[in-house]
């Protein structure tokens, strides 16, 4: 018989994309199902595939990860502009992208 059991996860605090990247992270240690309850709510079901970990221990790393990857998303979403200016600089100083306006023609 396989263990299983659904958990809610608020899309207010978390958003969609923190869900769904914790789940994509935990389908090589359970079975995961995502199922929208509504608008602010999104149902998922972890199912066990057998490994000696139990899915409670399992479940408890998702809520963990779900929690990563928002704040991830959340320092990404603060910092996009500095990255790309660091990229820009770095890219132009080796040549790739000119940092001149200049016309080569």
């Amino acid at each position: 018989m396989t263990d299983k059991r659904v958990e809610r996860f608020s899309v207010g605090v978390y958003g969609h994309e923190s869900i769904l990247r914790a789940a994509h992270k935990f389908t090589d240690r359970c079975y995961i199902h995502l199922e929208p309850e509504g608008e602010d709510a999104v149902l998922v079901e972890f199912r066990s595939r057998g490994s000696a970990q139990p899915l409670e221990d399992l479940i408890g790393e998702f809520c963990n990860e779900v929690i990563d990857q928002h704040i991830r998303a959340s320092v990404l979403a603060e910092t996009i502009g500095l990255r790309d200016k660091i990229v820009s600089a770095a890219f132009g100083e080796g040549g790739i992208v000119s940092t001149s306006s200049r016309n080569d023609a």
